[in-house]
């Protein structure tokens, strides 16, 4: 049986989600890595 959204967990209890980040920080937007040349962009540059 799938977990519906009341019984699946939250992202922030499953991965440890920082409240802030440094400049020294890795940060990749999912919303910019969906397309092809953005995934492509995202590996490129990390």
């Amino acid at each position: 049986m799938a977990p519906t959204a009341a019984t699946a967990p939250l992202l922030r209890d499953v991965i440890d989600i920082k409240t802030s980040i440094s400049t020294s920080d890795f940060v990749l937007k999912l919303a910019e890595a969906v397309t092809k040349e953005g995934a492509e962009r995202a590996l490129r540059d990390y």
